[in-house]
């Protein structure tokens, strides 16, 4: 079993290029994973700083039967 995994090494080392693609394999999928985490983390915390206004000028409606 060792001796696979030292074949391995060696095949790596011999392949640089195998390396890179390996890494942008792991990274890619890492990026997207992360940026979503971040936009999903804490969706309440920076609501203090969100401009609103509540505006209520309703007005009841007197001519139609509704809801009797």
């Amino acid at each position: 079993m060792a001796s696979m995994a030292l074949h391995e090494m060696r095949y790596l080392h011999q392949h640089p290029a195998v390396i890179r693609i390996l890494l942008g394999i792991l990274v890619v999928p890492l990026v997207y994973a992360v940026t979503f985490l971040a936009s999903v983390w804490n969706p309440y915390g920076e609501l203090q700083h969100l401009p609103m206004a509540v505006v209520n000028q309703d007005r009841p409606v007197t001519g139609m039967a509704w809801g009797r």
